[in-house]
Order: C-alpha cells, then sequence, then structure tokens
C-alpha cells in the first residue's frame, strides 16, 4: 500500500485527528457536548494551521500532520496557549505584568 502524496490529504487527516483526539479528551472530562464541538474544532484548525506553518518555513512534509493533529488535540488549544505563553514570557518577548500594575493602569 503506498502513502498518499497530496498535501491536502494529510491536512484532511491531521485536522481529523485533532478533532477526533480532542472530542474523546472533552467527553472524558464531561464537557458538555457545545463546548467539546467548540474545542474540537478549534483544535482541528490550530493543528492545520501548525503543519501549513511548520511545511512552509521549515520545509517539512505534510505528513507530520498527524502527530501534530493528535497532539493538538489531546492537549487542547487552552493548554497550548498557556504553554506559548509562558514560553514567551521567560524569553522576554512578553512583558510580565504584576497585579498592582494592572491596578494602577485601570484606577488612571
Amino acid at each position: 500500500m503506498q502513502l498518499p502524496d497530496d498535501p491536502i490529504t494529510w491536512l484532511s487527516i491531521g485536522g481529523a485527528s485533532a478533532f477526533v483526539s480532542a472530542l474523546l479528551r472533552c467527553r472524558k472530562r464531561r464537557m458538555k457536548w457545545i463546548e467539546t464541538l467548540i474545542e474540537s474544532f478549534t483544535c482541528s484548525m490550530l493543528s492545520t494551521s501548525i503543519v501549513i506553518f511548520v511545511h512552509v518555513y521549515f520545509g517539512a512534509s505534510p505528513m507530520y500532520a498527524l502527530p501534530i493533529g493528535t497532539f493538538v488535540g489531546s492537549f487542547g488549544s487552552s493548554t497550548l496557549k498557556s504553554l506559548i505563553v509562558n514560553w514567551l514570557k521567560a524569553r522576554g518577548f512578553i512583558q510580565k505584568s504584576t497585579k498592582k500594575e494592572s491596578t494602577k493602569d485601570s484606577t488612571n
């Protein structure tokens, strides 16, 4: 059996794997159905955009869509967001704000 060469096929497979793994993760946590569907679609779109980014900027094969989709779906969009924000804060790309600074800004 030969693997498909079409990148659209791999993007579809990666998006579907993100959708299914997010669906299973959310159902295990007993989230509401609408929240489960929204999280699953978000993970699917996020994994597809990550695969396109990796393919365009690093020249990686679209075959990486399957593991990337499974990774994104199993961790979830909110977990990945917090990981990326913490990584950017540690590198100094995002300035760390304290609660004292945010209350000073809101009173002015």
